[in-house]
């Protein structure tokens, strides 16, 4: 989000106009270092929204919320370094429908191609989750 977006969004929901943004010559330039760091920012920006966006894609109706970690950049603007999708990881009416359900996020968790720690875990724990349901079918039998 940059504050353009946020001060128009604001604007929009209230019904006002904001002053406008600081023109391109009042806003600080930034020197070599700043601009390979703002680089950087966009890069990573891109990266974490791509990601938790294919969470929340493969997640369908089980996916919540998508939460980013902020940074200002060197342009004050925020860039998204982290983030998490929130997963609905209640069970299901069945068994059955539990262990297809953990099987969603199983695959959820997995499918951004460059799988993180936590999407490990939580792949591991849709694992155990459809074992158990399966094991309850079994059971019922």
């Amino acid at each position: 989000y940059t504050a353009e977006k946020v001060r128009q969004q604001y604007a929009s929901a209230a019904g006002a106009k904001l002053p406008a943004p600081p023109s391109a010559e009042l806003q600080p330039r930034l020197n070599e270092s700043e601009t390979r760091e703002l680089q950087r920012m966009e890069a990573r920006d891109r990266l974490v929204r791509t990601h938790e966006g294919r969470h929340a894609a493969a997640l369908g109706a089980y996916a919540g919320a998508i939460h980013y970690n902020y940074q200002v950049g060197p342009d004050g603007r925020l860039y998204a370094l982290g983030g998490y999708t929130e997963v609905n990881t209640m069970p299901s009416a069945t068994p059955e429908a539990t262990a297809a359900k953990a099987r969603i996020i199983r695959n959820a968790a997995l499918a951004p191609g460059a799988i993180s720690g936590t999407d490990f875990m939580v792949a591991t724990h849709a694992a155990h989750m459809e074992r158990m349901a399966m094991a309850s079918v079994l059971r019922s039998e």
